[in-house]
């Protein structure tokens, strides 16, 4: 059965009552080329308690929103969230430039990213997808199909690290996928046509 963003905001609401802060949309479906095709919905949900009778109920809801082929929420609590952007410094810069409030209201006042939190996290997490790259790729050994899923699955994570790589570079990533990939690529020093082949794969246009 299907579960719309609306849905997903209404169910929250039933299962958490009046301690949901806010519930925002951020990544890639937040911005303006969105592709559903091409992107997951990534979504944070504050809150003001996390314990464990809040998380089971919410679990029906979080099922059925996996169940449909999306990540599961962001789960954070308003205190959590005001004082972690030194340990997720690429998944605030992202959400501060780039993010749609579906309910609530959500707190950015006075929230700053280090540049050298940033730099930091994006070459870890840029090494790390990169190992477990090449070992989905060794294990794939010469399986099309199985070589096609591992690059599609890495997609929206290689677009989250490349706006990162903006963001430390001090650019914006509001532009369109392609002027992303394309000037990261410039600033970086690679060729952006395969990834932007992959990006034209998940679209379906070709």
């Amino acid at each position: 059965m299907a579960m719309t963003r609306d849905d997903l905001i209404r169910d929250i609401r039933a299962a958490a009552g009046e301690t949901v802060c806010a519930i925002v949309l951020y990544g890639s479906a937040a911005g303006a080329d969105y592709h559903a095709a091409g992107s997951d919905q990534n979504i944070l949900v504050l809150i003001e308690d996390a314990g464990l009778s809040t998380l089971a109920q919410l679990a029906p809801t979080v099922r059925r929103w996996v169940g449909v082929g999306n990540p599961p929420p962001l789960l954070m609590t308003r205190a959590e969230w005001k004082r972690r952007a030194d340990v997720f410094a690429m998944e605030y810069s992202d959400m501060l430039e780039r993010h749609r409030v579906l309910f609530g209201t959500f707190p950015t006042e006075g929230i700053q990213v280090s540049r050298a939190d940033l730099r930091r996290q994006l070459e870890s997490e840029a090494m790390g997808k990169l190992l477990r790259f090449r070992r989905g790729a060794m294990s794939a050994g010469g399986d099309l199909q199985r070589l096609r899923s591992l690059v599609e699955d890495a997609f929206p994570t290689m677009q989250a690290l490349l706006r990162g790589l903006l963001h430390l570079h001090g650019e914006s990533a509001l532009g369109a996928t392609e002027e992303v990939v394309t000037r990261a690529a410039a600033l970086a020093g690679f060729r952006p046509e395969p990834i932007l082949t992959v990006l034209a794969h998940r679209r379906g246009t070709t």
